[in-house]
């Protein structure tokens, strides 16, 4: 879809919060245009609340890989 094109810069990335009783994790995919803005995908995932940082840490890592 994007090959070829060098006037695209595609950034991918997840973030997290805890409230609750779950944690929200949310993963994006952003196509940059070099002079006609950006595209913004994303995605909102729930699941049961995870305590520790490292967890949901590694939760975001595991999304933001899966995606790119």
């Amino acid at each position: 879809m994007m090959a070829g094109r060098a006037d695209v810069e595609v950034v991918v990335g997840s973030d997290s919060h805890n409230r609750g009783r779950h944690t929200i994790y949310a993963t994006t995919v952003v196509l940059r245009f070099a002079r006609n803005g950006a595209q913004v995908l994303y995605r909102k995932e729930r699941q049961v609340r995870s305590e520790d940082r490292w967890t949901r840490l590694w939760g975001e890592v595991e999304r933001s890989l899966e995606v790119a």
